[in-house]
């Protein structure tokens, strides 16, 4: 998506519009721009949250029990952790891509007024 995003900014800047569709195509240029850096932001690689190994072996934990139930909690945050943040990515990558129909719907408009004219 980051690629249309931005192969549709290219090409709404390389138009040459008249006069009375440059706002049209400025409010498609700010779509699609939008759309590139919210993909961008999604797109940002982290590294997933997992218990370190300092904290994996406690040293003041003696029960077999207690320490495989601190395993299962640290694994069980981490995936929380993950999900939250792929449901973030989620709803920006939803959000691109609205804009960049936008953007796309406006570049179509534009096609469809040169070929008519």
């Amino acid at each position: 998506m980051l690629g249309w995003s931005t192969a549709t900014l290219a090409v709404l800047l390389s138009t040459q519009t008249e006069l009375h569709f440059r706002a049209l195509v400025a409010a498609a240029i700010c779509c699609s721009l939008s759309s590139a850096l919210l993909c961008a932001v999604a797109l940002n690689m982290r590294m997933w949250p997992s218990p370190s190994e300092k904290g994996w072996f406690k040293p003041d934990i003696q029960d077999a029990n207690t320490l495989k139930r601190y395993h299962v909690v640290s694994l069980l945050l981490a995936h929380q952790n993950q999900t939250q943040s792929t449901a973030m990515r989620a709803n920006l990558l939803r959000y691109a891509e609205w804009l960049l129909l936008t953007a796309s719907a406006v570049i179509t408009l534009l096609g469809i007024s040169r070929f008519l004219a």
